[in-house]
């Protein structure tokens, strides 16, 4: 067996004698929990959506708002409209964004830090603490092969 010098130092030698790794090919119906992420994402896509709509809203009608408070300011209003309404694009964005790559390690990865998101709020524990264990139970199946 002819050994060829490596061009990177660090690289390993060839050994065509080393068994290689074959990923499983998955047959049959996706797993429960792909269906249930995609409930999630497009709950929480609704969601931001919704807090858009709200910033926008806030922003619109601060000096309405400010006129039942002798206490506040129309330019307190308008602030908080506009954080919540760049808040909620730039999210429902991420979400967005998570309905579309569910394929691969990136996807898997990148949707488990959604629904880890969606751990930051009690309101939503129910749906994302069995949605996270359920991710990681069906790793091989999201991001292994499949053949169709």
């Amino acid at each position: 067996m002819s050994q060829r010098p490596p061009e990177n130092p660090y690289e390993m030698p060839y050994d065509s004698n080393r068994p290689t790794v074959a990923r499983p090919k998955f047959n049959g119906p996706p797993p429960a929990v792909m269906t249930w992420q995609m409930v999630y994402l497009i709950l929480m896509l609704v969601v931001y959506i919704a807090l858009v709509i709200g910033g926008g809203c806030l922003f619109a009608f601060a000096d309405d708002i400010a006129a039942e408070d002798p206490a506040a300011e129309p330019q307190m209003f308008r602030i908080m409209g506009v954080i919540y309404g760049i808040m909620g694009f730039v999210l429902a964005i991420v979400f967005a964004v998570g309905l579309f790559w569910k394929r691969g390690m990136g996807g898997w990865i990148y949707n488990i830090v959604l629904i880890a998101l969606g751990l930051t709020s009690c309101i939503t524990w129910p749906m994302t603490i069995p949605l996270l264990i359920q991710w990681i139970k069906h790793k091989d199946w999201i991001v292994g092969s499949r053949t169709k």
